[in-house]
């Protein structure tokens, strides 16, 4: 472990990239290209996205029938990581116990484009892959970007490296994972160049609504939408973006 001559980061780490959205994700891609100058990266993620999966492995169900299937994956004609044909939390266990001697240092899944609070992490594979990291013994992070337009990942990238040098100096406890979502909507009112760093905050209980589409039809025979998050006002409680000191929340 290395920190940097400003003592900004810290490089010469062993860090395991992964993510829901699949291994071709725009947010996956910007960690690597940030980050791959400074550390000894290795990508496993899922061959297409999982999102909202929770912890749940791909297997769980199928036995061996349909076992899960490892690939190497290419970009621009070099090597990029490994594709499997199951959950985040499916790659993180295949990367630590097969893929990876020695185990990595450090595990970040995301870049997650959309913010990850409430009780939604339960059902979010970003989180997922983080704490099955947690459960490993290995220092992880799930990166989030809540932003309602087509996102531009550079900051959240860049910004990863205060995450790394967070769990490097080794302050979090065994068995826990961090959450980290940085919020650049125009409404959080956040100039992206005043983060200064991580805010541990609490975590409310907002989560998804069901919405019945009508169809003069029971219940059981319509159509229902899992929608956005609700308007409970624990959502106005939880400060998933430290607005008063440009931090990010976990």
């Amino acid at each position: 472990m290395v920190y940097g001559s400003n003592r900004n980061w810290i490089s010469n780490m062993k860090i395991l990239l992964t993510n829901d959205d699949g291994i071709h994700a725009p947010g996956l891609f910007a960690l690597h290209e940030t980050l791959k100058s400074d550390h000894d990266l290795h990508i496993v993620a899922p061959e297409a996205e999982m999102s909202a999966v929770g912890h749940a492995p791909e297997n769980s169900n199928r036995g061996l029938v349909d076992p899960i299937r490892v690939k190497t994956v290419q970009k621009n004609g070099c090597f990029f990581g490994y594709a499997v044909s199951g959950t985040p939390a499916d790659c993180v266990k295949i990367a630590v116990q097969e893929l990876l001697d020695p185990p990595p240092d450090i595990i970040l899944s995301g870049i997650n484009w959309g913010n990850n609070v409430g009780v939604n992490i339960l059902y979010s594979g970003t989180v997922s892959a983080a704490t099955e990291g947690a459960f490993l013994g290995i220092p992880s992070a799930a990166i989030s970007l809540g932003i309602q337009k087509k996102p531009g990942f550079a900051f959240a990238a860049r910004f990863s490296r205060n995450v790394i040098r967070f769990l490097a100096e080794g302050d979090l406890k065994d068995g826990i994972a961090l959450n980290v979502n940085m919020d650049l909507s125009p409404f959080a009112g956040i100039n992206p160049c005043g983060y200064s760093g991580l805010r541990v905050t609490q975590l409310s209980q907002f989560g998804l609504e069901v919405d019945p589409v009508d169809l003069g039809a029971p219940l059981v025979n319509q159509f229902c939408r899992i929608m956005g998050l609700s308007s409970s006002p624990e959502r106005a409680r939880e400060k998933f973006t430290a607005q008063h000191h440009g931090a990010s929340g976990s």
